[in-house]
């Protein structure tokens, strides 16, 4: 089997063993040689004595020098010595452990294999017996049924005693958990908490200073969106009079990403059919009074509009498809005012046939009347940034804040942490999901995606009456609707109605392939552990989580109150679960 390697191992622990003795006795035999050394100090007497005597004296003083520094040396070279062969022995005794856990190994599946053997040929005889005995089936069936059951139960998944289980090579006291540890300290508690917020909010610093980067580092990329607004600005000869110009009537969104279209911008004239009350009559004149003359004095007082109105318009890179108007915007009085006075208007009420008339004027130039000049309305450019806010820098975002929400979790407190690592000599390092931060809904693989990345974890659940309950497996889950096989599956109890009581129960291992299953996402259960023994599911409309437990697939040791407390065989609504991941 493995005697070659075993009878090696035991000649270097016998050698190993009589080397560490003879070092531990030489340091018996030095440590009191130590002990006894003469203290050194320079005698007061050199002062008083003559040359001869006091050369006698310190001479004697360097002679104590180089014996202590003899004994000091050889004590420190033997202790270098020693530890090399401790080193040495503790090396040798992790191999041996190896060996060991590789016999248990051995022995675990010996010992299956003949129940298995076993289980096998009561197969075979119960099928030799049907053959002979038809009329019994029913009691054959039984009794195999029976014998099957005793079989399965005798399997073993470690010889070793579960008070009493094999670690890794680093013995555990040695380790250190991954968690706040409650150290002793002189500290009074009010500079304790200072301690702690000082360190929280320096770790908030930094996370914020990491945000505005990526949020300064995305608005440099973005591109810049104009905004133009119409203003107006008066004809030079009506800022001589107190006319209120008119309000802002449109204004137009330009800046097209899909072409770059360059258009120039006329001044618009914006005109208004007001209501008889609102003009004023006097400035009106007749219009079937005008003559040519006066129409040419009216054109030449428009050319007079100066040039630099004109050359205030700018050339933009403007689209059609993305110009969006905006409706003109009412005074407070709900009166409109006119921006020209228009010649059609007259003191008498209109007849029918004047429309006529408008309409034919309409389709020529506007005729103007001398009282009243045109108001232009002129483009002012507004630069107004944007940041364009892509669905991935959201995700990025969001996986920021949730993993930073998820590294300060503190669902399980330092006794839990340390009864874990008692029951599978693991440290819990972080959480990796959160029901009241990661999504639980029906559709979402958020949960599947977070488990699939991980080996090795553990399930921590808590309910609305403080029963705190679990689930540990060491495979990695690859697949949905799909059950794991996991030997060193168990289930656990941390607390039953707020208080502190620690359970675990192994899994059966007739049942160890049903030891745990993800659902799929449209199904109401999220999880399966075992055969139904922890079933999380989202029930009613807001998507609330319940959980059910039995006892079926793990080895409750006859007991009628399992990892829910009361709630075992029962259906009851869940307040959170966590998934935490494990190290070594």
């Amino acid at each position: 089997m493995f005697l070659n390697r075993k009878e090696e191992l035991i000649k270097h622990m016998k050698q190993s063993l009589h080397d560490i003795q003879t070092h531990l006795m030489s340091l018996e035999m030095l440590s009191t040689q130590y002990d006894s050394m003469q203290s050194l100090t320079i005698p007061q007497a050199i002062r008083f004595t003559d040359y001869s005597s006091s050369i006698k004296i310190l001479n004697e003083c360097i002679y104590n020098q180089k014996k202590n520094s003899q004994i000091v040396v050889s004590f420190e070279n033997l202790i270098k010595t020693t530890l090399a062969a401790l080193l040495d022995f503790s090396e040798l005794l992790n191999n041996f452990q190896k060996q060991i856990e590789e016999d248990g190994y051995f022995l675990k599946n010996y010992h299956n294999n003949v129940i298995q053997i076993l289980i096998d040929k009561n197969k075979q005889n119960f099928e030799n017996e049907l053959k002979t005995n038809q009329f019994r089936k029913a009691a054959l069936n039984e009794e195999f049924q029976q014998r099957n059951t005793f079989l399965s139960s005798q399997m073993i998944n470690s010889i070793f005693p579960l008070n009493n289980m094999v670690f890794d090579s680093t013995h555990f006291q040695s380790r250190t958990i991954a968690t706040e540890m409650e150290m002793p300290t002189t500290l009074k508690p009010k500079v304790v908490q200072l301690i702690k917020t000082e360190y929280e909010n320096k770790a908030n610093d930094q996370f914020n200073e990491v945000m505005q980067k990526n949020i300064k580092m995305e608005e440099e990329e973005m591109p810049i969106k104009n905004c133009i607004e119409n203003d107006v600005l008066l004809h030079p000869k009506d800022l001589l009079t107190n006319n209120e110009p008119p309000k802002v009537i449109k204004k137009i969104e330009i800046g097209c990403y899909q072409c770059s279209k360059k258009k120039q911008i006329k001044p618009q004239i914006s005109m208004e059919n007001n209501s008889k009350k609102d003009i004023n009559t006097s400035q009106v004149s007749d219009t079937k009074k005008v003559d040519g003359e006066q129409q040419e004095e009216q054109l030449n007082q428009n050319k007079e509009i100066p040039k630099n109105v004109f050359e205030q318009t700018k050339v933009i890179e403007t689209c059609h498809h993305i110009i969006q108007e905006v409706q003109e915007r009412k005074s407070d009085d709900n009166q409109s005012k006119h921006l020209l006075n228009l010649p059609w208007y007259k003191k008498e009420p209109k007849q029918e046939n004047d429309f006529k008339k408008i309409d034919l004027k309409k389709s020529h130039d506007h005729r103007l009347v001398e009282n009243k000049k045109p108001q232009i309305l002129i483009k002012k450019i507004q630069v107004v940034q944007q940041q364009k806010v892509t669905r991935n820098y959201l995700k990025e975002q969001k996986q920021e804040i949730r993993q930073k929400s998820l590294t300060v979790d503190k669902f399980l407190t330092t006794s839990d942490m340390k009864q874990i690592y008692k029951w599978c000599a693991k440290n819990v390092e972080s959480v990796v999901f959160d029901s009241e931060i990661n999504s639980t809904d029906l559709g979402s693989t958020e949960f599947f995606e977070a488990m699939r990345t991980i080996t090795g974890f553990i399930i921590c659940i808590e309910d609305f009456e403080k029963n705190r309950f679990g689930v540990y497996l060491t495979r990695k889950i690859t697949d949905s609707n799909t059950f794991f096989m996991d030997q060193k599956c168990f289930v656990f109890k941390l607390k039953e109605k707020g208080r502190e009581k620690f359970d675990r129960y192994l899994i059966r291992p007739n049942l160890n392939k049903f030891a745990f299953k993800i659902d799929k996402k449209d199904s109401n259960s999220l999880f399966n552990v075992g055969d139904g023994d922890i079933i999380m599911m989202r029930k009613n409309k807001q998507q609330e989580l319940w959980c059910s437990c039995k006892m079926n697939a793990f080895d409750y040791d006859g007991r009628k109150v399992g990892i829910c407390g009361e709630q075992n065989n029962s259906t009851f609504k869940i307040q959170k679960f966590a998934v935490y991941t494990l190290k070594n």
